[in-house]
């Protein structure tokens, strides 16, 4: 059997967009995952701005998809 992907682009659903950025915050702030709140804010969280700014470059540079950081 062959494992090649579609050439068309993947879309992800917004239940993995939220555990990929549950993940990519848990990674920034050191923290295991399941720590990260899904309905938790990021200042909750003790995200700054810096640490939102890298958050975004790595699920950008993860999924492809411009991020703006108005998001954060």
């Amino acid at each position: 059997g062959s494992d090649a992907r579609p050439t068309s682009r993947y879309i992800m659903t917004s239940e993995e967009f939220a555990t990929l950025l549950q993940a990519e915050i848990a990674a920034e702030l050191k923290v295991p995952v399941n720590t990260i709140g899904m309905d938790t804010s990021f200042t909750e969280l003790g995200l700054d701005s810096l640490n939102c700014i890298y958050v975004l470059h790595n699920v950008e540079q993860r999924t492809g998809l411009p991020l703006n950081p108005s998001l954060f």
